[in-house]
């Protein structure tokens, strides 16, 4: 595998097409490609490049599983690897989609791309998410594959790792547009305490993060918090629907909580885009779908960040 040895995970394919990592030659799609490439062309890193009209957008993501713990699979890429890399697929589809409808963008597009897993250097540094995104960066810059509009998320397998907890977003590399993103979703903590579906959300949790700001959550939310924007459902009596923004903190500071481990920071339940309370609760599911709320979050942020146009 030439360079990084990446691999396009665009639309047009259907979930039962990446059984493996394979290569296609299909040209690239409108909404997404779905090439193997060589580092990255400049068709598909181009983010953010205005026309005459409403200006386009891409949103740009590669996954990269961490090598040498838990699981392991084709090119290094295991079966919980590749349900959290699709999760995130779905939801990039969907945000390219509402972007487009809700802003005065001509076209927002989205790329998803397998990197290399990725060995951490952990000799010097702590388990903590800075020492782990430190570590990450450092791998990235060796591949060359920073562009300055791309979110990197690493797909962690640090289970015992509570330093780490589910993961996060660090204020160094927070933002797609204000250089690269860096984020971790620990998924050897979701998959070992919680369930596939929580590793999901996560998945996209930790990315979402990525394409929002402060000024776009405050313009839809009372609050310049990104979890606010989750919604949590009553879908029938004891039920509670948990969208992916609000999982890890639909039951933060109660007894009753939606995962394992609670999130901690901002995400009070009154400031919620939608939250149905906790009283009674006797079960908890996990949505793949994004809030309402995360929806024009993201579409203002892409809006204004990346394509250089306001919504």
């Amino acid at each position: 595998m030439a360079g990084d040895g990446t691999e396009g995970w665009g639309c047009g394919c259907t979930p039962s097409a990446y059984s493996s990592v394979r290569e296609t030659h299909e040209p690239p799609s409108r909404r997404g490609m779905a090439t193997r490439v060589s580092g990255l062309d400049s068709s598909g890193a181009s983010t953010g490049e205005a026309t005459e009209a409403g200006g386009e957008a891409t949103i740009h993501v590669r996954c990269y599983p961490q090598a040498r713990m838990g699981p392991t699979g084709t090119f290094g890429w295991a079966p919980a690897h590749r349900r959290a890399a699709l999760a995130v697929r779905d939801a990039l589809e969907t945000l390219a989609d509402e972007a487009e409808s809700r802003t005065d963008l001509d076209a927002v597009h989205w790329r998803l791309e397998a990197g290399r897993p990725v060995a951490l250097d952990m000799s010097e540094r702590e388990g903590t998410l800075d020492g782990v995104t430190d570590a990450f960066d450092e791998v990235l810059e060796d591949r060359e594959v920073l562009t300055g509009s791309c979110c990197h998320l690493l797909l962690a397998w640090q289970p015992l790792n509570q330093q780490l907890g589910y993961g996060g977003t660090p204020s160094a590399h927070r933002r797609v547009g204000a250089g690269d993103a860096l984020t971790v979703a620990n998924i050897g903590a979701t998959e070992t305490w919680d369930n596939r579906r929580v590793t999901a959300n996560m998945a996209i949790h930790e990315v979402v993060h990525t394409f929002l700001s402060r000024d776009s959550v405050e313009a839809v939310v009372d609050s310049r918090c990104d979890h606010d924007l989750g919604s949590v459902r009553e879908v029938e009596p004891g039920v509670r629907e948990v969208s992916p923004m609000a999982t890890a903190y639909a039951g933060a500071g109660t007894d009753v909580t939606d995962t394992q481990f609670a999130g901690s920071g901002c995400g009070h339940h009154e400031a919620f885009y939608h939250h149905d309370g906790t009283d009674d609760v006797e079960r908890w599911l996990h949505t793949r779908e994004l809030s309402e709320g995360t929806l024009e979050a993201a579409s203002h942020y892409l809006a204004t960040a990346l394509g250089n146009n306001d919504p």
